[in-house]
């Protein structure tokens, strides 16, 4: 077993991260979906999980493999829903497939 202790720096940078993943919520709620370009919420929510993660990588922190991988889905379900028009369940693929990787990840490790 592997315990990460965190620091106050550490934890305030994870508290920015939620705050900043609530607010999106809020201004994409708040947004009228006519006028919202498709792909931008995930875009959105990708690039702060993927920033944040990237950050705390850099000043030497532990950033969970669920804000890189979610954070990298999120990215991709927002880049496929502005490049391709059609009706595509990204989002539910890219769930499905996260599901898959970590369930296959936690199979390695053992139960």
């Amino acid at each position: 077993m592997v315990i990460h202790v965190k620091d106050a720096d550490e934890r305030r940078v994870e508290r920015i991260t939620t705050a900043l993943l609530v607010l999106w919520l809020g201004a994409m709620l708040i947004w009228p979906d006519k006028d919202q370009p498709e792909g931008l919420t995930p875009l959105g929510f990708g690039a702060i999980l993927l920033g944040s993660a990237l950050y705390q990588r850099l000043r030497g922190w532990h950033a969970g493999i669920l804000s890189w991988v979610l954070g990298a889905v999120l990215i991709g379900v927002g880049i496929g829903d502005l490049v391709y028009g059609g009706d595509v369940p990204w989002f539910g693929i890219a769930v499905a497939l996260s599901g898959l990787w970590l369930l296959a990840r936690a199979s390695r490790r053992g139960w």
